[in-house]
């Protein structure tokens, strides 16, 4: 049976996207579309200090709606290769000192929280008007991770199939869970009420060009925790899913090196809930050149459902997302899934994550990235650069934090992502992406 393992999109409507482009701030775009014009002036905190030369002011931003994120520990990577670390002060604002740009570009990262950087590689003094660099966070405070969470441990109880597994997602937990037995283990949002979401195998049949299967659902509610605690998922108190039908265009390209792909249900408002939905039957048809599908999803997000549709290579190691808004379409859906030029990096996995040398195939696509994470999304990082880069080099976390002590022990991954752009209600998300994964060595 196969395992989702999600990708920029799923971090890019429940977790963070590398989406470029103009925030509805009033702010214009810079190079590459992800820096732009904005921040006040203000004083700022008191940033590293170097020789005399420029003063850059990084503005250190909620993406979205430019909120201010105070008290960010930030590391700038000078022009000429010197490290220079500061702190935003309540207006978001971190100094920086003695810059001298005929050296070349710089890189700039922020950390949002114990658990979320954002990064962007290779500006320049243009992309600095009057002498900000704007630095948007895709996360909002507790996006991919509780802060101060507790955890709920239980059991999935009468499923009934118990050798097949169930996912498991919540709507206030960053981490999702596949398990096929023993009992599970999950953080939550403190002080928070929440409901626990599952879905057993019933049964499981994959082919070259087909997957079909049969969930059960269950739901389990909790009120506010303070303290770790205990809750169980009866399959027995069975609850009842909304089906949809359609089918989805392919495009002209060969297809076939693809598996049939995957459709699951999220949230574009509720970054924390992870799964909401899935798909029973996905059918190829290469000669119609159609996907026809089946998805069941549990009615809990109130309207505000994506859905995310993604297809894998046999290895895993590359694949293509598709999005829309609002649960599946029924009937014939006209959007194909866009097949672009793939995503080739540079190393062999597993690779040092520290100063790695990232490099990827010049393509038609508009944004490229580095987004890395760790295997169950708690630790996040977004590396964004410049629209027309095929490289870019990991920067290096605020001085006193090492990626080993970022991302802990937990196995690491590294998608270069290709995508283009949707956006809604200002806040720019991918609605098309390709990636190619690489494992990553903190």
């Amino acid at each position: 049976m196969r395992t989702l393992r999600s990708t920029c999109f799923l971090a890019g409507l429940t977790l963070a996207a590398f989406a470029c482009g103009d925030d509805g701030d009033g702010s214009s775009a810079g190079q590459g579309g992800s820096t732009s014009q904005g921040g006040s002036g203000g004083e700022g905190a008191a940033g590293g200090a170097g020789p005399a030369g420029s003063t850059l002011r990084v503005a250190f931003v909620q993406r979205g709606n430019a909120t201010p994120l105070a008290g960010a520990p930030c590391a700038l990577m000078a022009p000429g290769g010197q490290k220079l670390d500061a702190t935003t002060d309540e207006s978001g604002l971190a100094v920086f000192d003695g810059l001298d740009w005929s050296l070349g570009a710089a890189s700039i990262t922020c950390l949002r929280g114990a658990r979320y950087a954002e990064s962007f590689v290779g500006f320049t003094e243009a992309d600095a008007p009057g002498g900000i660099f704007t630095l948007r966070a895709w996360s909002t405070t507790d996006h991919y991770a509780p802060q101060d969470p507790v955890t709920v441990t239980g059991l999935g109880l009468n499923r009934s199939t118990p050798s097949l597994g169930y996912y498991l997602s919540a709507t206030n937990s960053a981490s999702a869970l596949s398990t096929f037995s023993g009992p599970f283990s999950l953080e939550v949002a403190r002080s928070e009420p929440f409901t626990l979401l599952g879905a057993a195998y019933v049964s499981f049949d994959e082919t070259p060009q087909s997957l079909q299967s049969e969930l059960e659902w269950t739901l389990s509610s909790s009120g506010p925790l303070e303290d770790d605690a205990t809750l169980d998922l009866d399959f027995a108190a069975a609850v009842t899913p909304e089906v949809t039908s359609g089918s989805i265009a392919l495009p002209d390209e060969d297809v076939d090196a693809f598996m049939p792909p995957f459709i699951w249900i999220t949230s574009q408002s509720q970054p924390l809930l992870r799964y909401a939905g899935f798909s029973t039957r996905i059918v190829v048809d290469p000669d119609a050149q159609r996907i026809e599908y089946d998805v069941e999803f549990l009615d809990v997000l109130e309207g505000d459902e994506v859905t995310l549709l993604q297809s894998y290579t046999p290895d895993f190691l590359q694949g293509m997302q598709w999005a829309v808004l609002g649960p599946p379409p029924s009937g014939a859906q006209t959007d194909g899934l866009l097949h672009g030029p793939p995503v080739v990096t540079s190393p062999t996995s597993p690779v040092a994550l520290e100063g790695a040398d990232i490099a990827w195939e010049p393509s038609a696509w508009p944004h490229h990235g580095f987004w890395v994470y760790s295997s169950d999304f708690s630790v996040q990082w977004n590396i964004e650069t410049s629209s027309d880069a095929t490289s870019l080099v990991v920067p290096q976390l605020p001085t006193g934090i090492s990626a080993a002590d970022f991302f802990g022990e937990a196995t690491v991954y590294g998608d270069v992502q290709a995508f283009d752009e949707l956006l809604l209600e200002d806040v720019p998300m991918a609605a098309h992406a390709a990636y190619t994964s690489v494992e990553l060595v903190p």
